[in-house]
């Protein structure tokens, strides 16, 4: 297995939890709200797999090694995916101007200063990494949020801020990683992913059969 193969089948599950969120989120504009234990489960999954496990492997494994490579930083050719689907769609712009009146909207120190590292002009990586901090700042706002249509609004964000992102690290960033790393390279960060995953807490095992659990009871009519 190597890194590029197992992100895009996280991307996957990843995926799976979007679509319990949207379900969610149509019931609850049904007046027909979750239980709070399975709204607590969910962000636990978003959190711990999505945000903690696979964003926070991408940052301090792929993402670091990558911004060493010439053609990642002269912005390669298969990366101006990027560039393009921001300047048609600019889901982190409409994300950021709905996210300024939560007070509670803060991103994570330890992002902020990744993101600071690697803010060169013209990074390609910049705009992946800026789409992890935006999806934290929605999940911030999401556990906060009481009302069921602004709840419904920050989590269609969430979520088309999401799909774009993994189809657009599927189609471009990593086609672009698969030929300017080796293969030994590749499994080599595999490796170091699963050294940081199987921790003995038991986390990410714990937020993939929450998953798993939520995908049973929240099914996409």
């Amino acid at each position: 297995m190597n890194i590029l193969t197992h992100f895009s089948e996280e991307h996957r599950q990843i995926a799976q939890g979007l679509t319990v969120l949207n379900v969610i989120c149509n019931q609850m504009l049904k007046k027909n709200s979750p239980s709070q234990a399975d709204m607590e489960n969910l962000f636990y999954f978003f959190r711990t797999f999505v945000e903690e496990n696979h964003h926070g492997s991408e940052e301090d494994i792929l993402f670091n090694k990558a911004g060493d490579l010439d053609m990642v930083r002269e912005g390669g050719p298969m990366c101006t995916a990027f560039m393009g689907h921001r300047m048609e769609f600019d889901l982190v712009g409409r994300a950021s101007h709905r996210l300024q009146g939560y007070q509670y909207s803060t991103t994570e120190k330890s992002k902020k200063d990744i993101l600071q590292k690697l803010y060169t002009k013209n990074h390609p990586l910049i705009m992946p990494l800026e789409e992890h901090l935006i999806s934290t700042d929605l999940l911030n706002a999401l556990e906060k949020e009481k009302d069921p249509e602004k709840f419904y609004m920050l989590a269609q964000d969430y979520i088309s801020i999401t799909e774009s992102h993994s189809r657009k690290e599927d189609e471009c960033l990593f086609v672009l990683l698969s030929q300017l790393f080796t293969l030994a390279q590749l499994e080599q960060m595999y490796q170091e992913y699963l050294e940081r995953k199987n921790r003995p807490d038991g986390r990410v095992e714990k937020a993939l059969q929450i998953l798993n659990e939520l995908s049973l009871k929240y099914k996409r009519s």
